[in-house]
């Protein structure tokens, strides 16, 4: 695979070309509701264009991974929006008012596709997604704080990640085909830990960035920045972890993709059966999205296609187990069931985990930095040199 070397282009210039312009070019041909030979031009045109910048080598494995997974949920959202939804005729905005988005200038039009396009839980909107947190009932000014602080809790849980994956030798000194599953189940566990985490606190930081320069500078309001992950209580089964805890960014279109799947191949809508298409489907497209992830980095591409693959087989065995078990659990404590279900989710994700974190382990993920500045690493310098 070609890669353009670091020097050849900058991070903003990266961002302007492959993410902002794109989105423009997306809300212009929604915007005058084209015709479809123009969206299907577009889409092609939009598939090269991302697939360039998915090869262009920042030098950081982290970014490049994260800008692979970006730029693939950039696809599939455009896909969604040119292909399944009309936005102009099916999509309304709180803050809209009375007077229809198609009889607006054409620049509102613009840009309110572009707002519509890069509000991805659709907060605010009518077509958000469940699984979203209440929104928060505090002040403008100590929302900013409590923004503040979580930009800087989320920084330092970047940072302590980064130390202890540098200090793993299973990141940092892979050795051929090996496995975190070579390890005992405890350490298994901190190493799923420390990779989901990542993404958690990486997407956290750049969140509530936003949502601090968005609320100071009175561009929005605290109720339109909602939590980005749901309560961690929530997560007693892989079902609600994956629908309730984990992030909704992507959740509109790949549900989306999956429901009209299932209509293709004729499943009555409800049924178990259109159930198992659009979850399998839904997660199916996830792995293709994380897919891009691994292309960006060198790596052969749908590598880590098990564990997303694996996912909603464990959310159908959830379900009939549910289903078929329901007379002889209602007699069981709440919070054994509960405490049954953590134990459950804990062991699955662990042993799943193994099929998405070896191909980033061999890849050498633990070599480079995530954070430009390590607080962490600063402070053990003094402190060794100090003692």
């Amino acid at each position: 695979m070609d890669q353009t070397p670091a020097s050849d282009i900058a991070k903003p210039i990266f961002a302007v070309k492959y993410l902002l312009s794109p989105t423009i070019a997306l809300a212009c041909v929604l915007a005058f509701r084209w015709p479809i030979w123009t969206r299907v031009v577009l889409f092609a045109w939009y598939t090269h264009h991302l697939l360039q910048g998915m090869s262009i080598h920042t030098g950081e494995m982290w970014s490049d991974y994260s800008n692979g997974s970006t730029l693939g949920g950039d696809l599939f959202k455009t896909l969604y929006m040119l292909f399944l939804v009309d936005p102009i005729k099916d999509w309304r905005h709180k803050s809209d008012g009375e007077k229809p988005i198609s009889e607006r200038p054409w620049w509102q039009r613009i840009y309110w596709c572009v707002c519509a396009a890069m509000t991805a839980r659709g907060v605010g909107w009518n077509y958000q997604v469940s699984g979203v947190p209440s929104p928060s009932k505090l002040n403008r000014s100590m929302f900013l704080c409590c923004t503040a602080v979580r930009v800087l809790a989320s920084y330092v849980l970047l940072d302590v990640l980064q130390f202890l994956i540098q200090n793993e030798p299973f990141f940092n000194d892979p050795q051929p085909n090996s496995s975190m599953r070579s390890h005992n189940f405890p350490t298994q566990i901190f190493y799923m830990i420390l990779c989901f985490g990542l993404p958690y606190g990486a997407l956290r930081f750049y969140y509530y960035i936003g949502a601090f320069i968005a609320i100071a500078s009175g561009y929005s309001s605290q109720e339109e920045w909602p939590d980005l992950f749901g309560s961690w209580f929530d997560a007693y089964s892989v079902r609600t972890l994956w629908g309730r805890t984990w992030h909704q960014t992507y959740r509109r279109q790949l549900d989306s993709i999956g429901k009209a799947v299932a209509h293709l191949l004729g499943a009555s809508r409800g049924s178990p059966v259109f159930q198992m298409i659009r979850i399998n489907i839904a997660f199916l497209v996830s792995g293709v999205m994380h897919a891009f992830s691994g292309y960006s980095i060198g790596q052969h591409f749908g590598v880590a296609f098990p564990f997303f693959i694996a996912q909603p087989l464990a959310i159908i065995f959830e379900m009939f187990f549910a289903s078929t078990t329901k007379k002889y659990t209602t007699s069981i404590p709440f919070y054994v069931r509960r405490c049954i279900g953590y134990t459950w989710t804990l062991v699955w994700f662990t042993y799943s985990a193994s099929w998405y974190i070896d191909p980033i382990a061999q890849a050498g993920f633990g070599k480079n930095d995530i954070v430009s500045f390590s607080v962490v690493r600063f402070v053990l310098e003094r402190f060794i040199r100090g003692s």
